[in-house]
């Protein structure tokens, strides 16, 4: 029982604040495995179960830690995590200029006077792309954010918000409701939309179409006299049917938000709520739009296409543009600290990292990283081996970083099948528990040894701002920073361990 009451302290990351009997029982099976002798000790059910799932305060959680949550839940599925608000305010803090705000507040200014000005806006429809990676969802995540009423009453946050470009900043609830289409259906956007907008979505019966059901819905409430409503929908191109949530799910609001006329014959309620939708999607650069490849990149660019026909009048803003090299400078700049000694110099770096990966924020959070932690980044900087590396993009910054971890005692072959195995995970994440060692182990090909002291060592190491957390099934689960890095790290083809024996930049 000591050896459970730590795997529920540790490895078990239960988020709930009490332990259901299911929760119990399965962290004590695992704590038995296959040994014969132990499990002699199986814990044996004398109930029926039936409440076995249901949380108990007999059953505090000794693991549990209060997550502080910024936004209110109608907004929290796309909204900026508080960990990373928290680094910026933190960077900020130490700075000499009492005014400045940080990165998070005050970078990307263009992009962030655009979103708010059509927030602005009665109705309309706002199409936010860009390539892999070139910061869609940054943008949309600031703006949902510094909109919602419970962060910008928080005084922590109220210093920054005031040192913010006013014109960057959008009014006080002018987004109601944002979510996420990542692997979800046409059917689970709505539902998502309808929660969000505290709509309780009706049961589907057994000869129901639960898209037309909640469509429905929402419409309905579209319908009737209210104020305007602003939905922000992001990742539509990692959705699973994502031409369904354009067709379904988006092509139905036309009316509302005035992108396209009534049909003949269609009667439009006069007081009806005005509608705002603001939806972020990948696509390629507009020459390669022409002739898109087969895959991820070409489907995001039909996706972009096919909005473009669904709403031919919606304002279309490019996070990929030529002028985004300067906001990926400052960008590198923040991470690297302006206000360390030699600012001159490290303003000079980070200007050679833009150059080399723009227009991806994705590499340039990467490459920023490493000169932080590097003990001159003014000579790695300058070495041409490592801005090969960044010429190569993720991978050459991903090889860079698992050959330094080998150096600090966690296999780079390891620590390579971790990072897939979150790649591979479907739904929010991969919970660590049992789960985690048992995935890697299979795409290892042989299990991991010390598996529980490998991922706590892969999260303290530099390899963990590839990694993102969330919440699902009460349990804390990780998955790749981005789409993009879980594209990379699942693609069979790609080498990653290449050179990574060698001697590290």
């Amino acid at each position: 029982m000591r050896r459970v009451l730590e795997r529920l302290r540790t490895t078990a990351q239960i988020t709930t604040p009490w332990l259901s009997v299911a929760h119990l029982m399965t962290e004590f099976e695992s704590e038995l495995g296959t040994d014969t002798e132990r499990r002699k000790h199986r814990l044996k059910r004398v109930l029926d179960g039936g409440g076995q799932t249901a949380l108990t305060p007999c059953l505090p959680n000794p693991g549990y830690r209060p997550v502080r949550e910024l936004v209110g839940p109608a907004r929290r599925q796309v909204a900026t995590p508080a960990d990373e608000v928290d680094h910026w305010l933190d960077r900020a803090s130490g700075r000499p200029q009492e005014t400045d705000p940080g990165w998070y507040f005050s970078g990307r200014e263009g992009l962030g006077r655009a979103v708010t000005a059509f927030l602005g806006r009665p109705r309309g429809v706002l199409l936010l792309t860009g390539t892999a990676g070139s910061g869609k969802s940054a943008v949309l995540a600031r703006a949902v954010t510094l909109s919602d009423p419970l962060f910008r009453d928080d005084p922590r946050h109220g210093r920054a918000l005031r040192s913010a470009a006013p014109e960057t900043v959008p009014p006080e609830g002018s987004v109601t409701a944002a979510v996420l289409a990542r692997h979800r259906t046409a059917s689970d956007v709505l539902g998502d939309l309808l929660r969000a907008l505290e709509l309780p979505p009706r049961p589907a019966g057994p000869t129901d179409d639960p898209v037309e059901l909640r469509r429905a819905q929402l419409l309905a409430h579209l319908d009737e006299p209210g104020d305007p409503v602003t939905l922000v929908l992001d990742g539509l191109d990692e959705s699973v049917e994502p031409f369904r949530v354009v067709r379904d799910v988006l092509a139905p609001l036309t009316a509302h938000c005035g992108a396209a006329p009534s049909l003949p014959g269609q009667r439009r309620p006069e007081r009806q709520r005005s509608l705002r939708l603001l939806i972020g999607v990948r696509s390629s650069r507009p020459r390669a739009d022409r002739a898109a490849p087969p895959g991820p990149a070409g489907r995001a660019a039909g996706l972009l296409g096919a909005l473009r026909e669904v709403f031919p009048t919606a304002s279309v803003l490019r996070t990929d543009e030529t002028d985004s090299e300067s906001d990926i400078a400052d960008y590198v700049q923040a991470l690297v600290g302006a206000e360390t000694p030699g600012g001159d110099s490290i303003r000079q770096a980070a200007e050679t990292v833009a150059k080399r990966v723009w227009p991806s924020f994705l590499d340039a959070r990467l490459a920023g990283e490493q000169l932080h932690h590097a003990s001159d980044p003014d000579a790695l900087a300058g070495n041409p081996d490592w801005l090969d590396l960044l010429q190569a993009g993720t991978i050459g910054l991903l090889r860079r970083d698992l050959a330094l971890v080998e150096d600090e005692g966690l296999p780079a072959e390891v620590a390579l099948a971790l990072l897939r195995a979150a790649a591979f995970a479907l739904g929010a994440g991969i919970p660590w528990s049992d789960v985690w060692p048992a995935v890697a182990g299979a795409l290892l090909g042989r299990p991991v040894e010390e598996p529980d002291r490998m991922i706590e060592n892969l999260l303290k190491s530099r390899l963990a701002g590839y990694l993102a957390h969330d919440d699902e099934d009460d349990r804390l689960v990780y998955r790749p920073a981005h789409e993009a890095l879980a594209e990379l790290l699942r693609d069979p083809r790609q080498d990653l361990l290449a050179g990574v024996g060698g001697d590290a930049v």
